[in-house]
């Protein structure tokens, strides 16, 4: 099942890395009730999307939490056709309240490479289609840009490009981006008088890198790539052949080695190098938006990890960030969480609840999701009730993973069947 065990490992990153502090019941005594399954059942509401239109109690509330916040972070779980339909459903809500920033799980370069496609929005997919086919790198079966591989992505983009919203790319630049940078680059390089001397570099240094990632990939042992292709000198030729007569070029190979010294920093057990730079890109955006208007709106589509407004994986993500600012400006930020339940690969759906020990542990919110709707959890509501101690926590083994969840979610949702997108690209 293509992703299902990485999506796994992912919720369970964002479940179980961090250090709670939420929990308030320590004087719970036995009168006050325990959070079950029914308790949940009363906080939970739902929807379905039917023609890109939610239907159902849950849209309601939907619509409550974006007319309410000026950040919407939603913490998705990669590769999921189902959230990319949910995605492409919130973005009309989004637009009309005010919404005109979409902040992505992408770097920098790649987000305005992004935002190219859906100049002309109808284009969207089949320029995406042809980008991905371009750079489709078989040996590694990945594409150069994360998450906009499929056809579901690419019509959640073309509904943003529809609703003029900006995409900001925060992360790194992908490992697989320089597949199709050299390319940016060379194009930055027109007009120069040695052009076809620098399309020779570009060439030699394309062939190092690929063989490197194939090495790389095939390997056992642990290798710091990208150390190895700084110091190549067919790279460090090419690189050299931009100055401040190119000044894009010059910011776009500065991103590069920023990226890439996060991934090497990134093998020795550092995580707080990206997050600090997702934040520090999102305050670019941010400070230069409000130049020109008061509180901007901005929807957050990253992963669970990222979105967390409480400790993750050591660190204060974005999903804490927006909530600072939020109470910085007197405005609110909504942070959803989200997981699946049901499966279907190749026909046959599955019930992920007995299989996974994370999810057991939430089994009281996960067993609201059905296979027909997205339920939808409200978790302010049951941290609402915990702190007026009409609620308590239970005291087993599930009680660390909850009380994390509502400590760093505002929302949980469920969603129905679930399964791999549909790929836009040729093979």
């Amino acid at each position: 099942m293509k992703n299902l065990i990485a999506l796994l490992i992912v919720s369970a990153f964002v479940f179980f890395t961090s250090s709670p502090t939420f929990g308030q019941c320590k004087n719970a005594v036995a009168s006050i009730p325990t959070l079950d399954s029914a308790y949940v059942a009363s906080k939970t509401t739902y929807f379905t999307i039917e023609s890109n239109k939610m239907i159902g109690a849950g849209m309601d509330k939907m619509k409550q939490i974006i007319s309410e916040s000026q950040f919407v972070v939603l913490g998705e779980r990669h590769g999921s056709s189902q959230i990319s339909h949910l995605t492409k459903a919130m973005i009309p809500m989004l637009s009309q309240s005010g919404y005109d920033n979409f902040a992505v799980e992408v770097g920098p370069d790649s987000g305005r490479k992004l935002m190219e496609f859906c100049q002309s929005p109808k284009d969207t997919r089949q320029r995406l289609y042809e980008f991905n086919s371009q750079y489709y790198f078989k040996e590694l079966d990945d594409t150069p840009i994360p998450f906009f591989w499929s056809v579901e992505d690419a019509e959640f983009l073309q509904a943003a490009a529809e609703h003029k919203m900006e995409l900001w790319g925060l992360d790194q630049e992908y490992f697989n981006s320089i597949i199709y940078q050299t390319d940016e680059l060379l194009k930055m390089a027109q007009g120069k008088s040695n052009f076809e001397e620098i399309q020779k570099m570009k060439t030699a240094a394309d062939q190092f890198i690929r063989e490197w990632f194939i090495k790389e990939d095939n390997s056992e042992e642990d290798i710091d790539i990208f150390g190895i292709i700084l110091k190549d000198e067919n790279v460090i030729n090419f690189f050299a052949q931009f100055d401040e007569s190119t000044p894009e070029a010059l910011q776009l190979i500065e991103n590069l080695k920023i990226s890439w010294d996060i991934y090497s920093r990134w093998r020795k057990g550092s995580h707080a190098d990206r997050v600090k730079y997702i934040r520090s890109n999102f305050m670019k955006h941010y400070s230069a938006k409000a130049k020109t208007k008061k509180r901007p709106k901005v929807f957050f589509k990253f992963g669970g990890v990222h979105a967390s407004q409480a400790l993750s994986l050591g660190c204060y993500d974005i999903g804490h960030l927006a909530n600072e600012l939020a109470a910085k400006n007197g405005t609110q930020c909504a942070n959803i969480t989200i997981s699946q339940r049901y499966y279907e690969e190749e026909g046959v759906v599955s019930d992920l609840l007995p299989k996974a020990v994370f999810l057991q542990r939430m089994e009281a919110f996960i067993k609201q999701g059905n296979q027909e709707q997205f339920a939808l959890i409200n978790l302010e509501d049951i941290r609402n009730d915990i702190e007026k101690g009409l609620i308590q926590l239970p005291t087993d083994d599930t009680k660390e993973a909850q009380e994390y969840l509502l400590e760093a979610f505002d929302f949980y949702i469920i969603l129905p069947t679930d399964k791999t997108p549909t790929p836009n690209y040729k093979e």
